[in-house]
């Protein structure tokens, strides 16, 4: 358990943050909506590097950790389920696909009605609202793959060197690929794709 009252020391990655949020809030409630209430209850750090090193206002923020409406929309029909998700993954791309992912940034609420009030699965649910995710079901052949791991440390830089983030953000069908298909250590694969890294978390 991270002990959120106490500053890291060090600016902690974007998703990171968001992670640290949503936790607080599970913990303390709807009182972590405001700002006020996380500097003078030891959270102050979280808003500093929120604010001040990644630029963003706060309500911003709290919107993008999903935490607008996990208070506030329940009990939706299935269409407004839709159009919800569709939002969703609108703003977070290919993240979104990943029920793990959703259910950690702050869309448990749209996936326990999904499963809950419609019985419904979730790759049934996303094909519904017409996201098949053919490419995540779909053998790549290992050029392939390369090239589409290439395109997603471009966009998330270092994050993406770790295979626990890959599996937590919606790409774990590519790791799964690489590990049990193509049988390629994680390490290896991604010196396979030019990055020669040295770090020692990235499994």
């Amino acid at each position: 358990m991270i002990d959120c009252s106490k500053p890291p020391g060090k600016v902690l990655f974007f998703e990171d943050l968001k992670s640290i949020y949503i936790q607080i809030v599970n913990e303390y409630g709807k009182d972590t909506y405001s700002c006020v209430w996380m500097k003078k209850n030891g959270f102050g750090w979280l808003y500093e590097q929120v604010v001040k090193k990644y630029k963003i206002k706060w309500n911003t923020f709290r919107e993008d950790c999903g935490v607008y409406v996990v208070f506030r929309r329940t009990n939706l029909s299935l269409q407004n389920l839709i159009k919800e998700y569709k939002k969703v993954v609108k703003k977070h791309k290919e993240k979104a696909y990943s029920n793990e992912w959703m259910r950690q940034n702050g869309y448990l609420w749209l996936c326990q009605q999904i499963a809950q009030k419609h019985k419904m699965k979730w790759n049934e649910f996303k094909k519904l609202c017409g996201f098949d995710s053919i490419l995540v079901k779909r053998t790549l052949p290992l050029e392939s793959l390369i090239k589409e791991y290439k395109k997603i440390v471009k966009k998330y830089k270092e994050e993406a060197y770790s295979c626990t983030w890959m599996k937590k953000n919606g790409y774990d069908w590519l790791y799964r690929q690489v590990s049990n298909k193509y049988r390629i250590p994680w390490k290896q694969f991604i010196q396979m794709c030019g990055f020669l890294v040295s770090y020692t978390w990235i499994e």
